[in-house]
């Protein structure tokens, strides 16, 4: 059984497209029956997203503590559970592995970000600059990719605007929004060549909006030497989660598929620099899977993704 995790601001819809062949169809159609997809506070489905919070990545990994509990009570502990996950999500699940060392996880993939997050020098400059300046200067309380079609205030309005004219390649709605609201320039998240005409004009949809409490916690991870460390040492909730995340790194026994899109403009080489992390591991056959021609998010959203990524996963979740 499977159980697949989206990233940050977006949901579940990235592995159900209806546009092209999606992961949930060909999973199925590969024998593996029992798919579950988690929508945990991340998720661009909850409101809770448009307002302001301080979760941090570290909840996002007891979210997936509870999924996975819930999944093996629901379908039988003795089952083998493979993860497959994007983005933030795929940070978390590593974060999770590392604390856990694997235990109960057959196999998991992770694309576009591991243990060790990088950015772009601009894009860290965002970090540094954006939640503070939008939070506590402008009182905005999240950011949004629909700003540029409702009327959400004059701030979001007016950075909309901005956003559109330093984006001229592109006059989609929300499109422009999503490249800026992490990455820089025109492929800050996918390659638009990779995307199906329908799922371009729809990305507003597929991405919804965020508060800035995981800015700050990946802003600090930077911070710390590009690697994933405690948001809030003393938070209770978290006591038992480990300070330093990547130290333990070497510890998980789950073979993993560490995914990177060899044209990420978003978190760079970060899964090539967390894979020369677990390589060095010695019994565990950790994998690199580098995709010329991809990005970060188009692995999964990509309209020929069934024909040059999803193959690769599978054989990697069957591999004895």
């Amino acid at each position: 059984m499977v159980l697949l995790i989206p990233g940050l601001t977006t949901s579940s819809d990235m592995f159900i497209m209806p546009e092209h062949l999606n992961l949930v169809e060909y999973l199925l159609a590969h024998g593996f029956h029992d798919v579950f997809l988690l929508d945990g506070r991340i998720s661009a489905r909850h409101p809770h997203n448009l307002q302001r919070h301080r979760w941090s990545v570290d909840d996002v990994v007891l979210d997936n503590l509870a999924a996975i509990s819930k999944v093996k009570e629901l379908a039988g502990p003795d089952r083998r559970l493979h993860l497959v996950s994007h983005s933030l999500g795929a940070l978390s699940v590593s974060m999770m592995l590392s604390h856990t060392r694997g235990q109960g996880i057959s196999r998991a993939v992770v694309n576009g970000a591991g243990l060790t997050p990088r950015g772009s020098m601009v894009s860290n400059m965002k970090l540094w600059l954006g939640p503070g300046t939008f939070d506590a200067l402008f009182s905005v309380d999240y950011f949004n990719p629909r700003w540029g079609q409702q009327d959400a205030g004059l701030v979001p309005r007016l950075l909309a605007r901005l956003v559109y004219i330093g984006h001229p390649e592109c006059d989609v709605p929300g499109c422009p929004q999503l490249s800026n609201q992490w990455g820089v320039g025109a492929r800050g998240r996918y390659r638009h060549e990779n995307l199906h005409e329908d799922t371009h004009h729809r990305m507003a949809d597929l991405f919804g909006g965020s508060s800035f409490g995981y800015h700050r916690h990946i802003q600090q991870m930077i911070a710390a030497g590009e690697r994933a460390v405690k948001r809030t040492p003393h938070e209770p909730r978290h006591q038992d989660l480990p300070a330093d995340y990547l130290k333990l790194a070497p510890a998980i026994r789950c073979p993993m598929l560490v995914v990177a899109g060899q044209e990420n403009a978003l978190m760079q080489d970060a899964n090539g620099r967390f894979f020369e992390v677990l390589r060095r591991v010695p019994g565990v056959p950790h994998e690199l899977l580098v995709l010329p021609g991809y990005g970060h998010c188009d692995p999964f959203i990509g309209t020929a993704a069934h024909r040059d990524v999803f193959p690769r996963i599978v054989e990697f979740l069957r591999r004895q």
